[in-house]
């Protein structure tokens, strides 16, 4: 009884801690197993991150001294990898940024160029010549000063309320002293108007003249626009600044309202700002003078002469190099093309073509071209090819192959040069083995000729012995005479000759058997004789499975005692 009241009592204190903690208890766990959970971190961190960002961005550059470290190195961890990934996602944005800012250069060039040559060959350009003895200037800013209606040649954007220089765009080949004083001093020029005179405060000075500079100026709540102008500009420039300065208020406005003294968020607006840098040239309706045409002309004459002959000589030099970097036996390893000689030099071997012999084909010498050639050892497979071809004084009818050292040989040739260049060919330098089995010679004999003419030779025994029957000798030298020529014409090969055994159909089969063998045995041994040392011989016993004739006669039955000739050709692995 006290045992299960003790039970009730535990389950009601159970009951009474859910009660009372079990809320908790679950809560706890839940933040728990957030806390072990990567992956809910990740989930979490990114969906504050973004926001987390923009705020830090906006309390100074504690965000940047964080990541500029990180980034840094990051991209130079990726470069140290793989500098193709960096390499081809920036191609795609300099390579447009790069022929926009060529064919801008090219164009003032030319611009400035074209009104100095004007003005070079009449009295106008002396005048300004002298004006640059006089004043010091360089004579392409005194053209410069003379041939434009107007142009903007600096452009600052000021912080109104601090005075501090946010950004500023210069023209070309203009030289600054220094930005920030310029900023500093316009804006204590706008202090002193509101000090000394009695102006709203909205007003503000908006023109000033500086000797030969024009300032204009236009304001925002909280940007002053300046520009530096050279000459007399139109109204519509006021517009154009106008419209600029409205769209970088826009566009900056919570910055410049928290604006702290750093400029580095300003950095985009200078694309804005260049939209001010206007300029007009003026237009000169005159005529320029005759001889001035007329030298312009020669001298564009003379020019397109030379870039011609230049152009050919490069194309005519570009075959000759090509040519000879085709050329087996010949590695050109440096050339260089000059106005009067040209210099190429490399490695040749001494089986291949002459560079010097080449030279008339495109229209050199000797004497403009200079040249100088190492010998080497070619094992290409045409040098080595022209090497057998010159060494061997190989006929047109024979045809060469060659790979890993081996030498191969086919067409038709007489049998003095075939015996030559069996002895020869070996010796060239390069070539480890030979295959001339696919040569036949002028009599008409090949290698497959050969074995059919032996496997259709048959050799004839008197009737239950192993000796040949009378008129067998001619037909045996015969015989080993082709297999000397197969040997001859095969001297890679290794060759196999079964001989097999015949009987006729009379005597038992145990009988025949043995008899086959025998015969097959005995004329080996014949063989042997006559110094057939290089033929891997077997036989055979077939008995009288395989007659030449059916045997109706006792000629038949002479017909079928015989022996005959497998022959099989393969590499010599040696």
């Amino acid at each position: 009884m006290s045992k299960n009241t003790d039970i009730e009592s535990l389950k009601e204190w159970e009951q009474l801690k859910e009660i009372l903690t079990g809320e908790e208890k679950r809560q706890i766990e839940s933040i728990l197993r957030r806390l072990d959970d990567d992956k809910i971190h990740a989930s979490e961190i990114s969906r504050i991150l973004p926001e987390a960002l923009r705020l830090s961005a906006k309390h100074g550059n504690r965000l940047n001294e964080v990541l500029i470290p990180i980034i840094e190195k990051t991209l130079q961890e990726s470069m140290r990898r793989n500098s193709h990934i960096l390499v081809d996602a920036l191609y795609a944005l300099i390579g447009p940024a790069t022929r926009k800012a060529v064919f801008e250069s090219m164009k003032g060039l030319l611009q400035s160029f074209n009104t100095a040559l004007e003005s070079v060959f009449t009295i106008k350009g002396i005048k300004w010549r002298i004006e640059a003895i006089a004043t010091g200037k360089p004579y392409a800013e005194v053209v410069l000063i003379h041939s434009i209606v107007y142009q903007v040649e600096q452009v600052f954007l000021i912080h109104k309320e601090t005075g501090l220089l946010l950004q500023h765009v210069k023209t070309d080949n203009i030289i600054v002293q220094n930005e920030d004083m310029i900023s500093g001093m316009l804006t204590a020029i706008q202090d002193f108007v509101h000090d000394s005179f009695q102006v709203s405060e909205n007003d503000s000075l908006n023109t000033m003249n500086v000797g030969e500079m024009t300032v204009w100026v236009e304001q925002s709540p909280h940007t002053v626009l300046a520009v530096a102008i050279r000459g007399t500009a139109p109204v519509s420039l006021r517009q154009t600044m106008t419209d600029t300065i409205e769209r970088i208020h826009s566009d900056y406005i919570q910055d410049l309202i928290e604006f702290e003294g750093d400029t580095d968020v300003f950095q985009p607006s200078a694309g804005e700002l260049e939209k001010c840098l206007e300029k007009q040239v003026k237009s000169d309706d005159k005529k320029t003078p005759a001889f001035a045409w007329g030298g312009i002309t020669a001298a564009i004459l003379i020019f397109m002469t030379f870039l011609y002959f230049q152009i050919s000589d490069s194309i005519r030099w570009s075959d000759y190099t090509e040519t000879l970097r085709q050329q087996p036996g010949i590695l050109v390893l440096n050339e260089d093309r000059g106005i009067f000689t040209n210099y190429i030099s490399g490695m040749k071997d001494m089986y291949s073509e002459s560079p010097d012999s080449l030279l008339k084909n495109f229209g050199y010498t000797t004497e403009n071209v200079e040249s100088e050639w190492l010998e080497y050892l070619a094992l290409d497979p045409q040098m080595m090819i022209r090497k057998a071809i010159l060494i061997l004084d190989a006929p047109e009818t024979i045809s060469f192959s060659f790979s890993n050292g081996l030498l191969k040989a086919w067409g038709k040739c007489n049998e003095k040069w075939y015996e030559r260049a069996l002895r020869t060919a070996p010796l060239i330098t390069g070539v480890k083995d030979i295959d001339f089995s696919g040569i036949s010679l002028s009599e008409g004999e090949n290698v497959d000729a050969i074995i059919k003419s032996i496997e259709k030779t048959y050799i004839n025994f008197v009737k239950n012995k192993t000796r040949l029957i009378k008129g067998q000798d001619e037909k045996v030298e015969k015989l080993v005479q082709k297999i000397r020529n197969l040997i001859k014409l095969s001297p890679n090969k290794e060759i196999s000759l079964e001989i097999m055994g015949h009987t006729d159909s009379s005597g038992s089969e145990k009988t025949n058997a043995k008899l086959s063998w025998n015969r097959a045995k005995s004329f080996m041994e014949l063989l042997s004789t006559h110094g057939l040392i290089d033929i891997d011989f077997t036989i055979k016993g077939i008995a009288y499975s395989q007659p030449l004739v059916e045997e109706k006669t006792e000629n038949d039955r002479q017909l079928n005692r015989r022996v005959s000739f497998d022959v099989k050709l393969g590499w010599n692995e040696k």
